[in-house]
């Protein structure tokens, strides 16, 4: 009798046993989290670029005119003083202008005695010419008003009806790319016995779900209200709440998706029917995409499209008025051609013979720049034309530097160019010592421009030495530090646990009691190091989730 318990009981330890492995087995493994406290410290922000030292009065001169050199008169080490010529060119060109604005000159003049004379009949019939010549430009530029105002009416009410019909078209999308996901994974059923290592874009598919379901709404009831209106500001309204509703189907499906990608293969979901949604949110995904593009277009059309159309009105509103004006210039030219000379006339004519002695002037002055000049007193470094040669505007001919306060000209990156400021400290160090000896300096200028290296952009910044080195030479190779920022004693995190939401603002998730806890922030600087300071949100020793992995 004792035997047969004992082995009864066996049986049932082994039954047991087998039953718990199998529940254990069956059972999902508890996601592990990895986190990060919220801690205080110190925040610095640098930016490092790399150039070479430089003298501010680094010269290059050039000729401001196209012409063969004649004279170079002087050498390479020479020093010279400020206004010394160093070299001159013969220039026909700038010859011809000279003679040109003369005889300029001498027309005008002639003219002012043709004026005291008298018109002849010949020039009366000319302005008569010019009477009916504006008044036909004028019955032209009344005619492209009407013209232009019809196209504006008929294109935007073409505009009106495309974007309602792209309103509706973009509400079938949504809906239909909304059911297909939510047949697929979301459904009572779906949940009930679809399984995917992707949980969490599972989750999120649900919230994009309800999301876009509400958006689609929110656009058809301004969409409604647009097609009462015909209201350019209702219809645009719709517009952006449809293309919204778009952006959050593309989430939905997108999360679907990788749900899907992570799709374990089970009796009720297997490989084919896997595959097939797959195919079937790739194709809803193509036609939100289609229907984006469409909304934009309709968007496109009543902002940028009605103001072209509206500047072609405005355009021919101000062309009648120019041609009004001109039809009433005409005439009264006419009027004074057949009169004889006013005074005021004549000293209109006068006025121009003054502008033409002006040109002359001018033209004289320019000739005069056919020498290369010394703005400043210092030494020449470089003479790159030679006697005879042929050189053009701004093309360099001789380099000479004077003696002033060093720089440093970097190109700082566009990514990074808005981190920067004038005054920024910077931390220099030059190849010809060694990385352990520093030199402070500051940013001085940031050119506005941008510059294209290699097709990618950047701005050119300026790093003034805060002192004078004797050894520091023009030429030398700088690696620049500069600091751009810093915050001190803050709240901080790691960047990674940072997550950006469709709406445009950031969350972290917080583990409390085992849990994840999605929580709003206002983010701060962020550091070199990976972390970013945290404004608002978070307090101090706070568990932020990093990442996770899946428990054992």
């Amino acid at each position: 009798m004792r035997r047969a318990i004992k082995y009864i009981m066996i049986v049932l330890l082994l039954v047991g046993g087998a039953g718990g492995f199998l529940w254990y087995r069956n059972q999902k493994p508890e996601p592990q989290f990895v986190t990060a406290p919220v801690v205080r410290k110190d925040i610095i922000q640098t930016v490092e670029a790399t150039g070479s030292v430089a003298s501010t009065d680094d010269l290059k001169l050039s000729f401001k005119t196209s012409g063969k050199i004649g004279v170079i008169t002087v050498k390479v080490g020479d020093t010279v003083s400020s206004g010394q010529v160093l070299a001159t060119i013969n220039d026909p060109v700038l010859n011809s202008e000279v003679k040109r604005t003369r005889a300029k000159l001498s027309a005008a003049q002639a003219d002012l005695e043709k004026l005291r004379a008298g018109a002849t009949s010949e020039q009366i019939s000319v302005k008569r010419q010019q009477v009916e010549k504006a008044k036909s430009d004028l019955v032209s530029a009344q005619i492209d008003i009407e013209n232009a105002r019809t196209s504006e009416s008929t294109t935007r009410q073409i505009y009106i009806d495309t974007a309602l019909q792209d309103l509706s078209n973009a509400a079938f999308v949504i809906r239909f790319a909304a059911d297909t996901v939510y047949d697929a994974i979301l459904d009572q059923g779906a949940q009930a016995s679809f399984e995917t290592t992707n949980t969490s874009s599972l989750l999120a598919a649900g919230v994009n779900y309800d999301i876009a379901l509400n958006e689609v709404e929110a656009a058809q009831d301004l969409k409604n209200v647009a097609a009462a209106s015909s209201k350019t500001n209702d219809i645009l309204s719709a517009l952006e709440k449809m293309r919204s509703a778009l952006e959050g189907t593309s989430q939905l499906l997108d999360n679907g998706l990788t749900a899907l990608v992570g799709a374990i293969v089970t009796t009720n979901y297997p490989q084919t029917t896997i595959d097939g949604f797959k195919t079937s949110f790739n194709t809803r995904a193509t036609a939100v995409t289609s229907s984006k593009t469409s909304i934009q277009s309709s968007i496109t059309n009543l902002t940028s499209g009605l103001q072209t159309l509206k500047a072609a009105v405005d355009a021919a509103l101000s062309a009648q008025e120019k041609a009004s004006q001109a039809v009433k210039i005409a005439e009264a030219e006419l009027a004074l051609t057949q009169a004889t000379a006013e005074p005021y006339e004549i000293r209109q004519q006068e006025a121009v013979i003054a502008q033409a002695q002006a040109d002359v002037a001018s033209a004289e002055s320019k000739f005069i720049d056919t020498s290369v000049i010394a703005p400043i007193a210092g030494v020449i470094t470089a003479i790159d034309k030679e006697i005879g040669e042929v050189t053009s505007p701004n093309e360099t001919v001789i380099k000479m530097i004077g003696d002033s306060v060093l720089i440093i000209d970097v190109d700082i990156p566009e990514a990074d160019i808005n981190k920067v400021s004038v005054q920024d400290p910077a931390d220099i160090t030059l190849d010809a010592f060694g990385v352990d000896k520093h030199f402070r300096g500051s940013i001085t200028f940031i050119e506005p421009s941008e510059r294209i290296i290699q097709d990618v952009v950047y701005y050119r910044v300026t790093i003034q030495f805060d002192e004078s080195s004797t050894e520091v030479k023009p030429g030398m190779t700088a690696d620049v530090t500069l600091d751009t920022d810093r915050r001190v004693h803050v709240l901080t995190i790691p960047f990674r646990a940072v997550a950006l939401v469709p709406d445009g603002s950031k969350t972290v998730r917080l583990l409390i009691n085992g849990s994840p806890i999605m929580t709003p922030i206002v983010t701060g600087l962020r550091g070199d190091d990976g972390d970013i300071e945290i404004v608002s949100g978070v307090v101090e020793g706070d568990l932020v989730i990093t990442g996770e992995r899946n428990g054992s």
